[in-house]
């Protein structure tokens, strides 16, 4: 699980802006953190149906694990004046949310009999990539700036 925040450059110049208009930030910026974790789930769904059906030389106690443990409602947190939003894998799923770290981050090569496993790059870039970092920005900018008409 990891947790994501409004992260574009010019954000002060735009609660500024809205406060000059007297309109509420709150509503915005809750508006904005629900479409970035919107968009981390859809990306993440898409990059987990790998995982859904067992595959070839893998377990099936691995299946459609990770599919369920995908953060699915945003549930935004406000601590004072910082609003965040959990993303990714939910720790309430156990099985699949274990899974995820592995495949997402990889598992080392440990004596002769554990060839190790290296990360899964599409569910890392689901979360953590400079693509979807990018996108979170738009997509936040453009939700917050909605509000300024």
């Amino acid at each position: 699980m990891a947790r994501m925040s409004i992260v574009f450059d010019g954000f002060e110049k735009l609660t500024a802006k809205l406060d000059a208009m007297g309109k509420d930030l709150k509503p915005a910026v809750n508006e904005a953190l629900e479409v970035t974790q919107q968009y981390i789930q859809q990306e993440l769904e898409v990059a987990v149906q790998p995982y859904v059906r067992p595959r070839k030389g893998r377990k099936g106690w691995a299946k459609g694990s990770m599919a369920d443990a995908v953060i699915k409602n945003p549930m935004i947190e406000w601590q004072g004046s910082v609003a965040t939003v959990k993303v990714g894998f939910s720790s309430q799923e156990r099985l699949g949310f274990m899974h995820s770290i592995f495949v997402m981050y990889g598992v080392p090569r440990h004596g002769k009999f554990n060839k190790g496993y290296s990360k899964d790059t599409k569910i890392f870039n689901a979360i953590k990539g400079t693509k979807t970092k990018n996108r979170v920005k738009k997509l936040q900018q453009d939700t917050m700036e909605k509000y300024l008409k």
